[in-house]
């Protein structure tokens, strides 16, 4: 029998995740690294990077708060990975890191005043446009960690999308058991 808690609910099948055990993993990860201007470039091309929509979303980080994150990969603080799951061949759908890439997506765009820097001081009040060169050429050669999340395709698209938020639940650091 299975276990209530791994049963697709609301789902048109009452399907749980031991009657699709196979002798395959359900999840593959594979860990990357990408530059965080080949990150902005795919995030301008929704056809191969997805996003969740606004209403699905954490509230959007305070300038505050981006502005640290982004001081963060000024001084080389690392940084968790962002979690992209492969739909198909070379389109990805981002289960985690929105916050991360709409705070760079702003800064980058120069829709983000730095405020609130404590190790890099100096740098609050500037956009992109206004760092100095050494710290842009920093922060474009900079690369972030990606880890790919691919699943097994013989798994219903149901218990896919099961997955898929249980992953996203378990890298939220307010997630416990």
């Amino acid at each position: 029998m299975s276990h209530p808690n791994n049963s697709v609910k609301n789902g048109p099948f009452n399907m749980s995740f031991t009657d699709f055990q196979i002798n395959e993993p359900f999840i593959v990860n594979e860990m990357d690294r990408a530059r965080i201007p080949d990150l902005l470039a795919r995030l301008k091309q929704p056809h191969l990077l997805q996003l969740l929509p606004p209403e699905k979303r954490r509230k959007q980080w305070s300038p505050k708060k981006q502005s640290k994150w982004i001081e963060s990969l000024l001084v080389n603080i690392p940084s968790s990975p962002l979690y992209f799951y492969e739909t198909s061949y070379n389109h990805h759908e981002l289960i985690d890191g929105h916050q991360r890439l709409f705070a760079l997506r702003d800064f980058y765009e120069n829709n983000l005043t730095l405020t609130g820097l404590e190790l890099k001081p100096e740098l609050n009040g500037l956009t992109y446009s206004q760092l100095p060169a050494d710290m842009a050429k920093k922060l474009d050669k900079s690369q972030l960690e990606t880890m790919l999340v691919m699943m097994n395709d013989k798994l219903p698209e149901e218990v896919i999308l099961n997955l898929k938020q249980r992953i996203f639940e378990r890298l939220q650091p307010a997630w416990t058991e």
